[in-house]
């Protein structure tokens, strides 16, 4: 306990503070109020001893030791932290590469087939191209030969139309010959025998 002499003398020897300063300090804090420079009023043992970490018997105090993550730890705990949204990531990066290799996929397959089509549509309409010449040409030919054909059927029915009527002469002179009795004939040595 403080007696009155000594109290009075360091209430009257106590730093004076202008008007709205804040004191500052290290226990500014901790106390909520700091006297300036190093200098502090005197208080009890048990709270010096609490500010300054020493205990009655003077032995520094033992204070709550708290175990911080080291490097590697914060490390290691920030890369677990960041494994499920990457491999989230990763498995929509595949999934979608893999939508995009089906459908160029299916794209290829289908130009290929119109190439295909567009080939043996090329090569149809060549043949067909060729084949409606080779019917042209053989329609002019038949045409043609059919232009012969009654030309040649009309020149056969006029020389059978021919051979009938020679035919039919050649019969008539034949019965001709048949029905008039055979002339005699002359006899140079006729008159010189009767006259012998």
């Amino acid at each position: 306990m403080f007696n009155g002499r000594l109290g009075a003398e360091a209430w009257h020897s106590r730093p004076k503070l202008l008007h709205g300063e804040i004191p500052s300090g290290p226990c500014q804090g901790a106390m909520g109020v700091q006297w300036p420079g190093s200098a502090s009023p005197a208080i009890s043992g048990s709270v010096a001893a609490v500010l300054h970490g020493t205990t009655w018997n003077g032995q520094p105090q033992a204070r709550p030791v708290h175990h911080l993550p080291t490097e590697s730890a914060q490390m290691q705990s920030q890369v677990c932290s960041q494994m499920p949204d990457d491999y989230a990531n990763k498995v929509a990066e595949v999934t979608v590469l893999r939508s995009r290799n089906q459908q160029l996929e299916r794209d290829t397959i289908k130009l290929q087939n119109d190439l295909a089509q567009s080939k043996d549509a090329g090569a149809q309409n060549e043949k067909v191209k060729q084949m409606k010449a080779n019917l042209d040409r053989l329609e002019n030919e038949l045409r043609y030969v059919g232009q012969d054909l009654m030309t040649s059927e009309e020149s056969r029915r006029r020389l059978q139309n021919n051979v009938q009527e020679l035919e039919s002469e050649l019969t008539q002179v034949k019965a001709t010959q048949v029905a008039r009795p055979p002339a005699p004939s002359p006899n140079p040595l006729g008159t010189s025998v009767g006259m012998a």
